[in-house]
């Protein structure tokens, strides 16, 4: 995870008109963690054109950044939106894609399929709603802080810390396993 000081260093170019330095420091700092972020959720073929599309996207508006959150929160929202997107154009593969309130999450039967070992797969989240997967994958799989999940995905910071904070107590007293009653 890119520290603090460093994004500084990159939006401080990027103010000092020094654009090709900060897209070269931004594609070095972010590249894994947004690659990633978009293969997570739609396998490695779609996400690496998804995380293309995302970072050209970003590269292109990086000078409207305007600090209303990190860049790395504002390069998730970017890749987020690019997903929907792609998944939105594809309602054969993404038929729940059109719904009001849907949120991209990994497909674990094509996770299955690809043979990948995902780290969603060691704790069951399934059993959680949709909006609560999502808010703990980018959590606890991307790294993101509280704040910065709200950002991505346009809600209240304080209604994802009430939803993360009652999710992980179920998940604590369930260790790990949201359908199983607490002993």
């Amino acid at each position: 995870m890119i520290q603090p000081s460093s994004e500084n260093v990159i939006v401080t170019a990027l103010r000092r008109g020094q654009v090709r330095r900060a897209v070269g420091m931004l594609v070095d700092s972010y590249n894994d963690d947004l690659y990633c972020y978009c293969a997570s959720l739609l396998g490695t073929a779609s996400g690496a054109r998804v995380y293309q599309q995302a970072l050209a996207a970003a590269i292109g508006n990086l000078g409207s950044y305007q600090g209303q959150a990190s860049l790395r929160a504002w390069l998730f929202a970017i890749a987020r939106g690019a997903t929907l997107e792609h998944q939105w154009r594809h309602p054969a593969l993404y038929p729940e894609a059109r719904e009001q309130g849907y949120c991209p999450l990994p497909d674990q039967r094509r996770a299955a399929d690809e043979r990948q070992p995902r780290a969603a797969e060691t704790v069951d989240l399934s059993q959680f709603p949709p909006a609560t997967q999502e808010i703990l994958q980018l959590r606890l799989w991307h790294g993101l802080h509280l704040r910065e999940v709200a950002f991505v995905i346009g809600r209240p910071v304080g209604e994802v810390r009430h939803q993360a904070s009652e999710a992980l107590a179920l998940l604590a007293l369930t260790g790990g396993h949201p359908g199983q009653a607490p002993s």
